[in-house]
């Protein structure tokens, strides 16, 4: 069984298979969960923004994304261990821990709606990175407020711009990307390879898991050049 190691202790947890197109979203869990769990993290003093889809539906639609499938949230890396010294608190309202990338995400479950922490480190030339994504560090660092579900949430303080730089220009259309209707083949083929990163001993895991890194971290900044013309 897979072990997050937090600073109250390990959490065992059962890894749920999680991969684009692994269940459409309900918004209505996925609202209650988001505000519970910001409720906890505001009593911890922790800070988090809408990130990717969530962001996206939040400021384009007002609402969840229909072909979305969690709800993703940036964190500073510098908050890692205040946010997993709440998971007592989280465990109490219901949420478990149901994805551990031994890196830099964490996901969480309630209800049978998953929440992805995203956790960004420095990395140079003005950047943060998560698990190999890479975003302007000041869009992880510089927060604004909106609102969203009847409550305020921190979103980058440049939005437009972010929403630039990971969907082009043309982010106001509604492009749907999650395929809902996979084969049986396909989604055995994806479940299996999501368990097969739990079984990997750290070390041949961390080792696979740079290689694919390096590979996003090339198209990221390929992304940010021509998105934003940033120059990295």
């Amino acid at each position: 069984m897979p072990t997050l190691p937090t600073p109250s202790g390990p959490i065992r947890f059962k890894s749920v298979a999680l991969y684009p197109g692994v269940q459409q979203i309900n918004k209505e869990i996925a609202a209650e969960n988001l505000k519970l769990l910001k409720e906890i993290l505001d009593r911890h003093g922790v800070q988090f923004q809408l990130a990717f889809g969530s962001l996206l539906g939040a400021v384009r639609e007002h609402d969840f994304i229909d072909h979305d499938e969690d709800i993703d949230l940036a964190f500073m890396a510098e908050d890692r261990d205040t946010v997993l010294a709440a998971m007592p608190d989280l465990y109490k309202e219901g949420f478990r821990v149901c994805r551990y990338d031994r890196r830099d995400l964490v996901s969480v479950m309630r209800r049978g709606e998953y929440i992805d922490f995203y956790f960004y480190r420095p990395y140079g030339h003005g950047l943060r990175i998560c698990s190999g994504w890479l975003n302007l560090e000041s869009h992880i660092t510089r927060s604004t407020t909106i609102e969203f579900k009847g409550e305020r949430y921190n979103v980058p303080e440049q939005w437009e711009e972010y929403l630039v730089s990971e969907y082009g220009t043309g982010w106001r259309t509604p492009v749907k990307w999650n395929n809902y209707n996979m084969g049986r083949m396909a989604v055995t083929r994806l479940e299996l390879k999501e368990r097969l990163k739990d079984m990997l001993p750290k070390p041949l895991f961390m080792l696979l898991a740079g290689r694919a890194q390096r590979k996003l971290e090339e198209r990221c900044k390929a992304r940010l050049r021509k998105n934003l013309n940033y120059k990295i």
